[in-house]
């Protein structure tokens, strides 16, 4: 059966333009049934990170117009690592607006969980995993509904963000950081045990070069919705937006691969037609080498002759850049990878960050030599691949970042950010670093 994906460019009425979506595959009554689960992307306090706010409003207004009624409707996500969910549904009041319109947040990293088997190479151990969502989901998946409502964006370590990816949230913080290099496999695993029932990727702006607006310039307007029930093919389409064929994206070409959906643009019915993706087709980066960022002055990055691969020790890069330049940092060494000529490193005093297994292997006993010499020499060691709040907390040891300065980097205000913290324990909070 071909798979269909509708584009539907919006034009002033928001709401309409959500209906017209769910209308070309049977309308809200059809899609609709039980409990409603709406799954947004509330990655961090970062109004150019997360899914449109009033387009997770509009959605929830229309879904609360299904016949039969919702019994709940439920909106939900656990942000990246580093972040707290409730901290991020404050931004633009969220949560207060969703409660407002009768739905309910549901903060994923404050629920209590349930192992899940993936059986999957990525996710190779018994996962813990929202007890709500497995009962829901999983147990009870044909007596209710999971809306899937992602934001479309470039992704250095991903490729790009939307349906697929999207699924990343449902674990907690320990499981996201786990195989992080093997990214694209992790969310294929994900998505076999969640599929959703419907799919309205919200494109408004799509953001360049990484999964949030570092400045302005990087959130391209584009207007657009996407929608359909083969997740794949609906993020092939938004692959072809953004200038990428959907094959060289690593997990829609695995999806694709496993019989999953498809990934083949050509193979694709675009209602109405293609045209309107032609002509707001724009040619994004989601390369590394390409970002228009640079470390703070006096940060060095030496990536060895051989990193992992981008979504491993290789983002560590973006992040030392990304770090350094919006706090202020002190200078020091950066090290990931493999194949270093150790005379290099002899050129620098410290501090040195080494971040990853293949890095730390090499050089420990370079460094424990060096350290002999020199007692007072700095090394902060991560041993991940990739672990956000680990490595990010290494670049601001080693940077000699203070706190205040980490959170200018954040735009939300610091009495929220506090707010959210204090309520996020208060109501248990599975928040780990």
């Amino acid at each position: 059966m071909k798979a269909t994906v509708c584009v539907t460019e919006i034009r002033g009425n928001l709401r309409e333009a959500i209906r017209k979506c769910f209308d070309a595959f049977g309308g809200i009554d059809r899609i609709c049934k039980g409990e409603v689960f709406i799954k947004i992307n509330a990655l961090m306090p970062d109004l150019t990170a997360m899914t449109d706010i009033d387009v997770i409003l509009e959605t929830v207004a229309l879904v609360k117009e299904a016949r039969p009624q919702p019994k709940k409707i439920y909106v939900f996500d656990s942000a990246a690592v580093g972040f707290t969910t409730r901290v991020v549904y404050m931004m633009g009041d969220l949560a207060k607006r969703i409660k407002k319109l009768g739905a309910i947040p549901l903060y994923l990293d404050e629920q209590p969980s349930v192992d899940l088997d993936f059986r999957g190479k990525a996710l190779d151990y018994p996962v813990p995993i929202p007890r709500i969502l497995h009962e829901k989901l999983i147990l009870h998946k044909n007596e209710n509904t999971y809306i899937n409502i992602p934001k479309l964006k470039c992704h250095i370590q991903a490729q790009m963000t939307a349906c697929l990816k999207n699924q990343h949230g449902l674990l907690y913080n320990k499981e996201k950081a786990y195989n992080h290099h093997m990214i694209h496999e992790k969310v294929v695993e994900i998505y076999r045990m969640f599929k959703p029932d419907f799919n309205l990727v919200e494109a408004t702006t799509v953001t360049n070069h990484g999964n949030f607006a570092y400045t302005p310039d990087w959130a391209i307007k584009y207007d657009l919705l996407l929608a359909g029930t083969d997740a794949v093919a609906v993020d092939s389409v938004g692959a072809r937006l953004m200038g990428f064929d959907g094959r060289e994206i690593g997990h829609l070409k695995i999806a694709h691969e496993q019989g999953l959906g498809t990934c083949l643009y050509d193979e694709i019915e675009v209602i109405p037609d293609r045209s309107l993706v032609e002509k707001k087709k724009r040619n994004l980066n989601n390369q590394l080498a390409q970002v228009p960022m640079q470390a703070s002055k006096g940060v060095v990055f030496i990536g060895g002759k051989e990193r992992c691969c981008v979504a491993g020790c290789g983002y560590v890069e973006f992040w030392t850049k990304y770090i350094t330049t919006s706090a202020k940092s002190k200078p020091f060494v950066a090290v990931v990878g493999k194949g270093h000529d150790t005379a290099e490193l002899d050129k620098y005093q410290g501090p040195f960050f080494v971040n990853g297994p293949c890095a730390i292997r090499e050089l420990k006993s370079y460094f424990e030599r060096r350290k002999e010499k020199d007692r007072k020499l700095k090394v902060i060691y991560v041993n991940e691949h990739f672990d956000l709040i680990r490595s990010m907390m290494g670049v601001m040891k080693a940077g000699q970042v203070s706190m205040k300065g980490a959170m200018s980097m954040l735009r939300i205000p610091m009495g929220k950010m506090i707010i959210g913290l204090t309520l996020s324990m208060v109501h248990g909070s599975r928040y780990k670093t």
